[in-house]
């Protein structure tokens, strides 16, 4: 144990050759063993009180590491005895630990690993210890117990599960202590309960107030530290319970400014004490009040700026971080801006900008600026007329500081005014003019006209662009490394406008270029990224034939230094991401004539996406995150981006060189199979989703009918094994979508016990996204969601079920065994409903419904509609005071239906004529509340497709017939649903050619109006509503010309000009 206990002392030596031998005992120690020996050495005792010190702290460390870090946390693989042995040695090192800076640390492991254990139920001993603990008679025990408390509610709330009066008892006891250290680690707790836990809604306001008290007593004794925990702690409730101090908040706003305003105080409690303004502020959004002196403030602060006189000469183009004051002002503004009402925010931001431009002090100028650049998104473009110039004069301001932020300033209004500028003032030339200023400067001087670039076009670009390029290559070859990446991103940025007239400048460029990637400056390997971006969108922009030379050039290079990954990991000076990109990006140039690279470029491409992207906790990039299952895992979050280029890259390759993938097939569904099921990132999942969706390529160059079935077998069940590892909605929506598409391309007929349990899978999809639905509903009545989160989580599990009716329907209209399968499964799901079921079960249940009905036909048709139709009708209604309301999905559904049974239902529909047709027509005629609404446009869009079935297969059972065309062509035409445009337009131009809406009709005049809406060079048009609707204008224009020009002599210029080009369609 001595050998054992000197290898963690030794892990803090200095030398390199002592530390990595204990890094070498230790990794060689078996894991158990190891964990054991760990735990012993928490309590190590030694003469030596520095010694014992860093032992015990060293131990907690590394133990918190090894049982947690990771994607697979050691603790659940060990035995139960050791299990159980390293839980009762952490608790015994916490009673006897007397060192705080110990117990942190200890208490960060009992922490860590509770949120594993106690998720699996096998730590029930913890909860009471803390109890005890929280009341015990030794002050520092106490103080552990609300640390782990706060810190356990915060990062795992529901293991914490304990009634509400007695954390009521516990804060309060802890908060009224006689210790302050105990005083201010309850605050924390509070604050932790309060945001994660219901919490709030029993005894949050009480203890708000005596959490007040804790700090006005931190603030007599001017204890800053103890000051900063407890402002950090009431800035967290602020942000997610803005009304938790109640009738307390006008007192505590002006505590909190006349904190913000004492100079005596430390920058970061001045900085916390303003964050506690704008979070309360944020709570009220649209309400103003209070902002007009919170921006006064922020800009009082943003003053706060230290004179450096060697400012000048820092190796970067940002400021170093020293003045934290003005960052705070800076961020503040940012929020402001973001809640704030316009007619609010504008004039005293406008006054405040003004009074500083004026003033004489240049930190006032400087902080002026700096508003632009933090609210800028917020300003009109009527401000641009007096904003721009004075920006431009300050970038000839005597101080340099005021003219770096003046460049800001211009980048800035380039990004969010970029077309307005380009309209209104001759920028570029004023920008390029100020490319000889300090380096600092120039580096903003460039990002704008990096920016400017972005809106420009290559027209309005040409005269500038010798002038452009020539600057950024002398940067290249000789700048400081942040203006070069700075110039790189604008030969991108030019490149991506200019196309083909980079030709000119491209061989300096490549010579330049190659040399940054092979010789980039020492530690910044972002020129080099930078430089690949460059090269690979210079080629893009130029084509193929003139990129080939440089494009095997740089694969040869690129996958040279990839030989040296190690586990998937790039070699040190090389960014993963920036060369995964480099790659697809040359894919998506060279297309099929990247084949060569393959047996170089696949398997680099793989061990990306397979290597381990797990962290320890405590390293510079680990970041936790939650899966599926509950379970927190520590990930390299730079890693995860890494995979997600891999996935991008192998997709490019996929789509252009399908006929060469075969022998990476089975290692890419491996991969993609392992990052969908590991479900880390939503980015990245949807990402391999993509790939996956991409090899449907692959499916036509199988040999053998065989073989293309097995090839959509494997991967439907890698994009199974994803929509069931994951609760990320976006991932399930793409995945779904994903087997349908995959379905429909590939035109296999699966093996019949495959494709009945593909299906079942998919249905049973709807019960994950009820229990999600009751969670959120949950959630949002706890207040951890407000109603635009609920509402836009609410949408996303209607589109999954809406993905999940489109699998069913390419199901049944490509695997015929399963329609009766499908069909016996409709009572299920029709009898299993009720008046007060969840509406995605109505949407599912009808939906599958409305996809059977359109592949039945004949003699099986009518037996369905005779049962179902009546309750199709009544879905369709938005629901009242007898009846639930409906969602915009199910009464779309519905209605979908409706016009399905209109299409194929025969003269079995005739008696439903009237009701169906008095249904639409109210839809139609009832006016839109808010004429935006993307759902409110999709129901009436729906109504006027179902209107348009019935009025084509049943025109003389309808009442009114030409009233209710009337009514329908007010409608028309349609530009939100592709589906119901399609419908609608082809019953127009048949009703025409068919008599009711011909020439004789008084109609027609709506009718050519409705095409001339219609743009021709869409692409959204079928060939063969082309054909019908340029029939119509060939016949209107065959008319006779007096005719003609009454009719025509309605319309106005566009839609003139749009049905001369309909007419002139093949």
């Amino acid at each position: 144990m001595q050998q054992f206990a000197e290898a963690l002392f030794n892990l803090t030596n200095v030398v390199g050759d002592v530390r990595k031998g204990s890094e070498d005992l230790l990794n060689s120690t078996p894991t158990e063993q190891l964990v054991v020996n760990l735990v012993q050495c928490l309590t190590f005792q030694c003469p030596d009180a520095n010694v014992q010190g860093v032992v015990r702290s060293m131990s907690a460390v590394v133990l918190r590491r090894k049982l947690t870090g990771g994607l697979e946390p050691v603790h659940t693989k060990l035995p139960m005895e050791a299990q159980s042995q390293i839980k009762v040695g952490l608790l015994q090192a916490l009673v006897g630990e007397e060192s705080h800076n110990i117990g942190s640390k200890l208490c960060d492991t009992v922490v860590e690993l509770a949120s594993v254990a106690l998720q699996d139920s096998q730590w029930g001993e913890l909860l009471p210890f803390l109890g005890q603990s929280a009341s015990a008679t030794n002050d520092t025990l106490r103080l552990y117990a609300y640390w782990i408390i706060g810190r356990l509610i915060e990062i795992a709330p529901s293991t914490f599960i304990v009634p509400v009066e007695t954390m009521e008892s516990l804060f309060n006891a802890g908060l009224t202590h006689g210790n302050a250290a105990i005083q201010v680690a309850a605050s924390q707790a509070y604050a932790a309960a309060m945001v994660h836990t219901p919490f709030y809604k029993q005894a949050g306001m009480a203890v708000g107030a005596s959490v007040l008290k804790v700090l006005e007593a931190c603030l007599h004794r001017h204890n800053e530290t103890h000051v900063e925990d407890v402002l950090r702690a009431l800035v967290d409730v602020m942000q997610s319970r803005p009304g938790f101090l109640g009738p307390s908040l006008p007192l505590s706003l002006q505590q909190m400014e006349a904190l913000c305003r004492d100079a005596d105080r430390g920058e970061m409690v001045r900085t916390l004490a303003f964050e506690f303004i704008v979070s309360a502020i944020e709570g009220q959004p649209g309400e103003g009040r209070g902002v007009p002196e919170a921006i006064r403030l922020a800009m009082t602060l943003m003053l706060e700026v230290e004179e450096d006189e060697a400012w000048v000469s820092h190796d970067t183009n940002y400021d170093t971080g020293e003045d934290v004051l003005l960052e705070t002002g800076q961020i503040g503004l940012g929020s402001l801006g973001a809640v704030a009402p316009g007619p609010v925010l504008l004039p005293v931001l406008s006054a405040c900008m003004s009074e500083f431009a004026a003033r004489p002090d240049w930190k006032a100028r400087h902080a002026a600026l700096l508003a632009i650049v933090q609210t800028g998104e917020h300003l009109e473009e009527s401000h641009m007329a007096q904003l721009v110039p004075w920006i431009l004069s300050s970038l000839q301001d005597p101080s340099p500081r005021v003219r770096w932020a003046a460049a800001q300033a211009c980048s800035q209004v380039c990004t969010e005014h970029g077309k307005w500028l380009v309209e209104h003032l001759q920028l570029m030339p004023v920008l390029l003019g100020r490319l000889k200023d300090v380096p600092r400067v120039v580096s903003w001087v460039l990002a704008a006209i990096r920016d400017l670039c972005e809106v420009m076009s290559a027209e309005a670009l040409g005269p500038h662009l010798g002038l452009i390029l020539s600057e950024c290559l002398l940067v290249l070859q000789g700048g400081a490394w942040f203006l070069q990446e700075k110039a790189l991103q604008v030969v991108s940025w030019v490149a991506d406008s200019v196309d083909e007239a980079f030709a000119p400048y491209y061989p300096a460029f490549e010579q330049v270029l190659f040399h940054l990637i092979q010789h980039p400056t020492k530690n910044r390997e972002s020129v080099r990224g930078r430089a690949l971006e460059s090269l690979t969108s210079v080629g893009r922009a130029l084509g193929r034939t003139a990129f080939r030379p440089a494009a095997g050039k740089l694969m040869d290079a690129t996958l040279g230094v990839a030989q040296g990954m190690v586990k998937g990991r790039f070699p040190e000076g090389w960014s993963g991401y920036f060369t995964l990109n480099a790659w697809r990006r040359t894919a998506s140039v060279l297309e099929e004539e990247i084949g060569p690279w393959l047996p170089q470029l696949m398997p680099a491409l793989l061990a990306v996406c397979g290597c381990d992207v797990g962290a320890n906790d405590g390293e510079e990039e680990g970041q936790w995150v939650t899966d599926a299952k509950g379970r927190r895992r520590c990930v390299n979050p730079t890693l995860l981006e890494d995979q997600g280029a891999a996935c991008n890259t192998l997709q490019e390759l996929a789509e252009h060189v399908p006929q060469q993938f075969g022998p990476w097939l089975a290692s890419t569904l491996e991969a993609m199979s392992g990052i969908l099921c590991a479900d880390l990132d939503a980015d990245l999942q949807e990402a391999a989703v993509a790939c996956l969706r991409q090899l449907e390529s692959c499916v036509e160059h199988q040999s053998t009918v065989e073989e293309k079935v097995k090839l959509v077998v494997a991967l439907e069940e890698v994009l199974l094994r994803a929509v069931a590892s994951t609760n990320k909605q976006e991932v399930l929506v793409e995945g779904v979508e994903g087997i349908g598409q995959l379905l429909a391309q590939s035109e296999v007929v699966l093996p019949a016990e495959f494709a009945r349990s593909l299906a079942q899978q998919v249905l049973s999809l709807l019960e994950g996204s009820s229990q999600r639905m009751q969670e959120n509903a949950q959630r949002r009545a706890d207040d951890a969601l407000d109603e635009e989160e609920a509402d836009g989580l609410k949408d996303w599990e209607e589109a999954l079920m809406v993905r999940v009716i489109g699998c069913v329907g390419t199901l049944l209209q490509t695997q015929e065994s399963l329609r009766p399968f499908l069909e016996s499964c409709l009572p299920l799901l029709w009898n299993d409903l009720s008046l007060n079921s969840e509406q995605l079960r109505w949407l599912v249940a009808i939906g599958v419904l409305v996809e059977i009905l359109k592949v039945v036909s004949g003699p099986a048709f009518e037996p369905l509609q005779g049962v179902y139709f009546n309750h199709l009708l009544e879905s369709c209604h938005p629901g009242g005071f007898f009846t639930p309301t409906r969602s915009f999905e199910v009464r779309k559904a519905a209605l979908e239906g409706v016009g399905v049974c209109a299409s194929h239902g025969g003269a079995a529909f005739h008696p439903h004529v009237p009701a169906s047709v008095a249904l639409c027509t109210a839809i139609l005629a009832t006016e839109m509340a808010n004429e935006d609404d993307a759902h409110e446009l999709g129901i009436r869009d729906r109504a006027a497709s179902t209107l348009a079935e019935i009025c084509k297969h049943h025109r003389d059972k309808v009442p009114k017939f030409m009233e209710v065309l009337s009514l329908w062509m007010d409608w028309l035409p349609i530009t939100t649903l592709e589906e119901c445009a399609e419908t609608c337009h082809m019953v127009m131009c048949e009703l025409v050619r068919d008599g009711p809406l011909g020439p004789a009709s008084p109609l027609f005049p709506r009718v050519l109006s409705v095409i001339g809406q219609l743009d021709p060079e869409e692409e959204e048009y079928s060939e063969g509503l082309t054909q019908l609707l340029a029939a119509v204008v060939r016949q209107a224009k065959a008319l006779p010309p007096d005719q003609l020009r009454k009719f025509m002599g309605g319309l106005d210029k566009s839609e003139r000009r749009s049905l001369e080009a309909w007419g002139q369609q093949a």
